[in-house]
């Protein structure tokens, strides 16, 4: 065997485990989100009333023209609230949300931009989560109490 073909063997063989890694990588984190998922909504959360300046590196600029865009069809803002449950749970996760609700008051929207820190930045940069965390939630619930969502969040495309 030459030598100077075990660059080319080498290479080959960490893209195949890169490839079965992040499958099984992939599976493992799956497994943990809707760990995650289930110990969050099992606990009740609380809402704090936030200042959006409070959040300089959140997009300003999303929030006021998404607001902007709702109002237009008859929306009315209620706040900007940080759920403080999250504060405190994932400090690595920093949010605002702007809540407005239709007329009557069947309809709720959350807008929000998540800022990330430490390791979750990192995860970030080699793109495990999305750099874009921009968000628009809506939400009605029914007379039997169910609820339906309609979200633009990236990790729930995916």
């Amino acid at each position: 065997m030459k030598w100077d073909l075990f660059p080319l063997i080498f290479l080959f063989l960490w893209l195949i485990y890169l490839l079965f890694s992040s499958k099984l990588f992939t599976k493992h984190q799956a497994r943990r989100v809707l760990d995650d998922m289930k110990n969050r909504y099992s606990v009740i959360h609380e809402y704090r009333r936030v200042a959006l300046n409070d959040f300089p590196k959140l997009d300003h600029r999303f929030y006021n023209t998404t607001q902007s865009w709702f109002e237009k069809r008859s929306f009315v803002w209620i706040g900007d609230y940080e759920d403080t449950y999250e504060r405190e749970n994932s400090p690595n996760f920093r949010a605002c949300i702007r809540a407005l609700r239709s007329q009557v008051g069947h309809i709720v929207v959350g807008i929000y931009d998540v800022h990330m820190k430490g390791f979750m930045k990192l995860s970030q940069f080699v793109h495990l989560l999305p750099h874009n965390m921009r968000t628009i939630d809506l939400e009605t619930e029914f007379s039997n109490g169910t609820f339906l969502t309609i979200s633009t969040a990236t990790l729930v495309k995916k």
